[in-house]
């Protein structure tokens, strides 16, 4: 942070020393403030470029300025100390006081508009990053200011009400549930005259997050109402619940219908951490398969049949997890489904389906019709084969004539969302008690099964000093479950070995670096792959960072030090301070890196290298093979020389 600047003038310490008795003041507060922290990062283009040397001034809602910062080159200002109500307001949902205090940022940077957000919000001991990204100057007009006002938390507001859905009949049905990769809210109640904004998926629950509960809840609790809030969003997507009604958005920030967003509102780093890690996740209860109307409300200003948020404090306080919490009301059958389906958002509308078509989008129109004619029985019975002929073209036309469309047999854009439309009605797709979706089952015999597979050759036994072809085959399928094992040169070296072990290690089978035929069965049916490495950040990190890539930094600092008493151990909470400098020294001189304190893409890799060791093998010191992607595994005192010989071999391995 280099480039950071920060500037109080003397009416400006005046000002700050003085905030607390005014906060103190005007809450009725009897005892000590506390204090909050606060970044603000700045870019424009879609977050695609950061804005060095703009102004940021801070002040308290009576308008005393309290700090003058500037951004540096990455965008961002230094982390600042503001005065904040006590944490302890955060867990009683009748006290009077507000839980968090407000701040006014104004910002101003050459080249961009003006933007003033009011009411900037600030919880007792609980970083938090304020993203905005400001627009450019139009060339030849005059600069504007825009205004963004942050309201209270939705856990005050009497206005929430248990998340009234529009009328069921419509939304649409999407074949498959995917995570989109943005999503776009409309700021006001579904038919208002408000502006949309579009927002990756994963910003949108942060921000939802942190202006719906207090980020100092219990672990559980944040994460089960986080999980309630992906789930309630992703229904509103997988049912096309608004775009089915023609409006041109996903989900509107309004709690009468959906959840509260806020615009350019600052992101608690507690939420922050665990929306990053669920966000591809979602509530299913059986038989459905489509995300679940995750219903919830406070509990305490507004009642519903749903989740209660300040029941999960209660929960989470008596030791209930997450799920444990969620099944407590929704049901013991719920559980969480996680996916790597992550996509731009796409329409369902397949294009005009008519007889002879077949496939997957004919057996969904006749399984939605059959469920339909249950309740409207004047529609003939379809068979859900997948193939569109005169049965299916009957029951289309019949349910034509029902809701006053043409009477084509053809199954067109308008036919198509009338269908859905109708299924999510009487299915209850948006409501707390859905029936459940399930993708249809089509009826037709099954395809003959495929001839038995030949049996497998019969492979060489091989260990160090073997070579061929069947070793070249070995290195193959190594380095493609990710286990480094050297050039593919058919030369059966140390670092095959150890690739070999580690691999062997990874699947729970004797680690004893020869391959045979359990090891060839293993890796031929695929095997447990190599633990995952964390991608390098793309962003140095130093004395001053902070963020999720600061916190796994020191997860994976702690770990290599729960195994190396070299390296220091660290608090994980992802600030890059001297203590974290240090660890990172003591890491870099010990296995023979630059000794600067910075981290960059070799002290990163190197360390997640050393991490995936100690996760295959606990129990041992490691080290690196100082000329070679070689994990050397040192056995540790006391252990007979002839065992770690017989291992390894390494003479780069410390005695």
């Amino acid at each position: 942070m280099a480039d950071f600047k920060c500037e109080r003038t003397l009416i400006s310490k005046i000002a700050y020393a003085e905030s607390r008795n005014r906060l103190e003041k005007r809450e009725g507060l009897v005892i000590k403030m506390g204090k909050g922290y606060l970044t603000i990062r700045l870019t424009t283009a879609n977050a695609a470029l950061p804005v060095a040397g703009a102004k940021v001034t801070i002040a308290d809602m009576e308008g005393n300025l309290l700090y003058t910062l500037y951004t540096d080159q990455s965008g961002m200002t230094g982390r600042i100390e503001l005065y904040a109500p006590p944490k302890r307001t955060q867990f009683d949902p009748n006290i009077t006081v507000k839980p968090y205090s407000r701040y006014i940022v104004n910002i101003t940077a050459e080249g961009f508009n003006d933007v003033v957000i009011n009411g900037v919000q600030i919880y007792d001991l609980m970083p938090s990053e304020l993203p905005v990204d400001l627009q450019p100057l139009e060339p030849g007009a005059p600069g504007q200011v825009s205004e963004y006002p942050i309201g209270d938390n939705a856990l005050e507001m009497d206005s929430q009400s248990g998340r009234e859905a529009p009328p069921p009949i419509t939304s649409r049905i999407h074949r498959e549930v995917f995570i989109p990769t943005h999503i776009t809210v409309h700021l006001g109640i579904p038919a208002s005259n408000a502006r949309n904004v579009t927002v990756p998926f994963v910003d949108y629950i942060k921000n939802v997050a942190s202006s719906e509960i207090f980020p100092d809840w219990p672990y559980h609790a944040l994460r089960a109402n986080i999980h309630a809030q992906i789930s309630l969003a992703l229904n509103r997507v997988f049912t096309e619940w608004y775009r089915g009604k023609g409006f041109n958005f996903d989900i509107t920030n309004s709690t009468q219908y959906d959840q509260y967003f806020v615009e350019n509102r600052n992101i608690f780093q507690s939420v922050s951490i665990i929306a990053d890690e669920i966000f591809n996740t979602y509530i299913v209860r059986p038989p459905g398969i489509e995300p679940f109307f995750a219903e919830y409300c406070s509990g305490i200003t507004v009642t519903c049949p749903g989740m209660k948020q300040w029941g999960t404090v209660t929960l989470a306080e008596q030791g209930k997890n997450y799920l444990q919490i969620l099944q407590y009301y929704y049901g013991s059958n719920i559980y969480i489904q996680t996916t790597n389906n992550i996509r731009t958002p796409f329409e369902s509308f397949p294009g005009n389906l008519a007889i002879g078509f077949s496939g997957q989008d004919v057996a969904m129109v006749q399984a939605q019709l059959a469920r339909i004619r249950q309740n409207y029985p004047r529609i003939p019975a379809v068979t859900v084969d997948g193939v569109y002929g005169s049965q299916t073209v009957a029951a289309v036309r019949e349910f034509q004539a029902i809701f006053g469309l043409a009477q084509t047999g053809t199954v067109d854009r308008r036919t198509w969302y009338a269908i859905s439309n109708i299924y999510a009605a009487v299915m209850r797709l948006g409501e707390l008690g859905s029936e459940g979706h399930r993708p249809p089952v089509i009826t037709q015999p099954p395809p003959p099964p495929p001839p038995p597979p030949p049996p497998p050759p019969v492979r060489p036994t091989l260990r160090l000093g073997s070579r061929g072809d069947s070793v070249r085959e070995l290195q193959t399928l190594l380095a493609s479950r990710g286990f480094n094992p050297g050039p593919v040169d058919g030369i059966f070296g140390p670092q095959t070995q150890n690739a070999v072990i580690l691999f062997q290690r990874a699947n729970g089978l004797a680690a004893d670096g020869i391959v045979g035929p359990i090891t060839w069965n293993a890796l031929l049916s695929g095997g447990n792959t190599a633990p995952a490495r964390p991608p390098f950040p793309g962003t140095l990190l130093r004395v001053g960072s902070s963020g999720s890539s600061v916190t796994v930094l020191q997860q994976n600092l702690n770990r290599i030090a729960a195994v190396n008493p070299a390296i220091p151990r660290l608090v994980a909470d992802g600030i890059f301070g001297p203590l974290t400098q240090a660890a990172v020294i003591a890491f870099q001189r010990y296995y023979g890196l630059t000794p600067d304190g910075i981290v960059g893409p070799l002290t990163w890799n190197r360390l997640m290298q050393l991490e995936v060791g100690v996760r295959l093998d606990p129990d041992r010191r490691l080290d690196v093979h100082p000329q070679a992607d070689i994990i050397c595994v040192c056995a540790p005192a006391p252990q007979s020389p002839e065992r770690h010989q017989h291992l390894w071999d390494f003479e780069s391995c410390p005695k």
